[in-house]
């Protein structure tokens, strides 16, 4: 999860990996989420939307590690979701 601010975040569902004419793309999948309250449970999440982002080839500009889920800026997280 990724955390945008304004209790919105990224769930990270999946990394999809494609060889095309010996070039390799990779697109990650996430779920945008918002923090909602409840006074049953205490808080859960509700989904926004799906989102898709191309993670650019190494030697890029961006930091491909970030943007696929695999630096630090991520961190795995247990939500109800609705």
């Amino acid at each position: 999860m990724k955390t945008l601010g304004r209790a919105l975040s990224v769930l990270l569902l999946g990394v999809v990996t494609q060889q095309s004419s010996g070039v390799e793309r990779t697109t990650v999948i996430g779920l945008i989420i918002a923090d909602a309250s409840d006074e049953v449970t205490g808080g859960w999440k509700k989904r926004l939307g799906i989102c898709l982002w191309v993670v650019p080839p190494s030697g890029h500009r961006y930091e491909s590690a970030a943007l696929s889920g695999q630096s630090e800026a991520w961190h795995q997280i247990e939500c109800l979701v609705g």
